[in-house]
This record gives structure tokens, sequence and C-alpha cells, in this order.
């Protein structure tokens, strides 16, 4: 079925212009290139991050990060900004600060929700940077680079309900503390791989909770006392398995059989996901469950699966510490590339005894949700 209700937005970047000289040793682009926010519950996010490439042979250190919001019509909305004052300095919130010589740095974007009133138009960014010389040598004037980031809208294609049945709890989503946001595309593992894309930028955990918010009993050191353990994964919508793998082991707690050297060996980014099945759903949508419990999986490569029906169980398999079903939407089959934000239609979001029924929503880390 297609989805025609909510809005999202796409941010394509559209320029990204350093106030230097054509051969500027400094430059800034964000990633992915294209960046996409929804329309949540009285908010707006944006998931993105920029790369600072240095190519000189001086380290640099970004001083300030500033933010101003223009409407459709150009007119000023909503400003942020990030600098050195303070005991306790805003600018010390990115983690990384420094670029050093010949090296490029990913920081993360701080600026990643706003209010729903404000008319997301035109974003424009201005970071600071100044250039670390020796002690006592002259200080160079400061740099500055400038990234504008214009809005375009988008309409997912594919209608989703929950994978799980009951109340669900995304224990951790996308939102700017997720770990899924925060892979450093810099990093040498991920370099290594060969990695293009944040392959989970829009993934979320999803478990089952008790009254007192707690996802297993006990002390938690078996599988088996995690709620969601075993519990029925179910296709989002009509699709056909394009790729899927069981028979992996599920891991004890405490103990991480994630197998790093045939990863590096292979570069098969398959093996995070454990056992795991890919849907797809057409006009370039796939969903994909990821940490399978070991032989659950009840259909296989080819099979044309209903909305609603049984395609594995919750496990503990591939890149997992504790039980839980990874979930995210791709535009390929493929693991390395675009994530779309992941809209389900007809849930139920709970706030404490409160209820709220939602169309068509987009939800993250901390929500208890069930489908209607």
């Amino acid at each position: 079925m297609k989805f025609v209700g909510m809005t999202l937005i796409m941010i394509l970047l559209a320029m990204c212009m350093p106030v230097l000289a054509a051969d500027a040793p400094l430059t800034v682009t964000v990633a992915p290139e294209r960046v996409w926010i929804v329309e949540g519950d009285g908010f707006r996010k944006v998931n993105f991050d920029f790369l600072v490439a240095n190519s000189s042979a001086m380290p640099m250190e970004i001083v300030e990060l500033k933010l101003m919001v223009r409407g459709q019509r150009g007119d000023f909305e909503l400003g942020r900004e990030l600098n050195r004052q303070g005991m306790i300095p805003s600018i010390s919130s990115l983690i990384t600060t420094e670029i050093p010589a010949g090296k490029t740095v990913q920081l993360l974007n701080p600026f990643s929700e706003f209010p729903g009133s404000v008319d997301l138009g035109v974003l424009e960014y201005t970071l600071v940077f100044e250039i670390k010389v020796a002690e006592g040598a002259p200080e160079p004037a400061p740099m500055e680079v400038k990234v504008q980031v214009r809005l375009q809208e988008f309409k997912p294609r594919t209608r989703l309900s929950l994978p799980l049945k009951g109340k669900v709890y995304i224990i951790d989503g996308h939102d700017l503390m997720a770990h899924h946001r925060r892979i450093d595309m810099t990093h040498p593992l991920i370099v290594g791989l060969g990695m293009k894309y944040n392959i989970s930028r829009f993934g979320m955990d999803f478990v089952v909770v008790d009254g007192a918010g707690s996802h297993f009993k006990g002390d938690g050191k078996k599988v088996d006392d995690y709620y969601v353990f075993g519990r029925p994964v179910l296709a989002p919508a009509t699709g056909v398995i394009a790729d899927c793998i069981d028979g992996r082991p599920d891991n004890r707690i405490g103990e991480f059989n994630m197998d790093y050297d045939a990863l590096m060996r292979t570069k098969d980014l398959r093996l995070f996901g454990g056992n795991f099945v890919v849907l797809d759903h057409g006009d370039g949508e796939f969903t994909f469950f990821a940490h399978l419990r070991n032989g659950s999986q009840k259909a296989k490569t080819g099979d044309r699966v209903a909305a609603g029906q049984e395609i594995g169980r919750v496990g503990n398999s591939g890149d997992s510490f504790w039980p839980h079903l990874h979930f995210q939407v791709m535009s390929s089959a493929s693991f390395d590339c675009e994530l779309f934000p992941a809209v389900f239609s007809r849930y139920t979001l709970f706030r404490g005894k409160r209820s709220f029924k939602v169309k068509d929503g987009m939800p993250d880390t901390g929500d208890l949700i069930q489908q209607r």
C-alpha cells in the first residue's frame, strides 16, 4: 500500500562555499548529501553531519558554529550558536574540535531538532576555525566556511506497520545521542571496510518492557530473561525477500561472538546483522530486520510475503549485546546505501497513562508504541 499522508522533507546540499580563495586548505561538506527531516510530535528533526577536510600542513580547531534558519521567503526564523564562552564552553559539546593537518574529521551536527512552528526554508551554517600555531608565533586571522542547505519536499512510498505485536519500546533510535546516529565515517574500521554511508543512520532497536520500564527480568544474564526474545517478527508491508541469512548462533549475554576478523577479510557488512532478512517492497524501498533468532526464519530469498506475515523471531545474533530487533528502511538491498526514515501508520503512542492515536509518524528513542 502507498503512503499518502504525512510529509517528509528532503534537505539537499545546495552550496558549500568557503570564505577563502578557491584553493583554500579547508573544506566542509555535508554527509550524507541527501538528508531527511520529518514533521514530528511538535518538532522537526534533521540527521546529518559535517565532514571537515584539512589539506594544509597546520592543525586547525573549530571555535564557533552558527546556524541561521530562514523561512521560505527568506525571513529570519531562528538562530543557534556554539562558541568558546562559559566555564564549560558549548563548543566542547562537539566532542571533536581539532582537525589535524592533512586529515578529515567528522563533526556531528548539534542542531538536530527544531520547534514545529519554525519555517525551515534555508539552513545557513557558519563554521569558524583557528589555525593552531606554536606558542609565541603570530596568530593568523580565523577562517570562516559557510554552508547553505536548502529544503525540498519528499514523500515516502510504502505504508508500514510495526514489525512486532503488542506494546514495543524503542530503546535506541536515531536521535542525536543514539548509537545508530554516531557512526564516524572517518574511523579506521569504517574506512577499512570501504563504507560510503552510515548504514544505520535511521535505525531503531525494538524491545519489550514491563511496567517499570525494564526490558528484562531478574538479573538479565540469560537471553530468556529478555521479554522480546523469541517474539515473532512480522513483515511491515507486502514484499519479496531480497536477501536473508539464518543459522548463525545467538550470543550469550556478556559473550560477544561477532567475527571482526571475518568482517575485515570479507568486507561483508551483512555480518553485522547476524541472522537477518531484507524485504523488497518495490519503488526502491527495502526493510531490514537484524539479530534474528537462530533457526527461526519462515521464508527464503525470493519468497513473497504478505503484510503481517511472520518472517522470523527476535534473537541475539551478530553485532548484538542483548536481545532486540534492529529495524531500518533502506534504499537498496545492499547494506552500504542511504537509509530512509521509517514512517509507520496507525499506531498508538503511550505517555504514562495517556495515549495518542497517530495516523502516520516516525517514532524515535524512548517511544512506547503499539500497532492499532
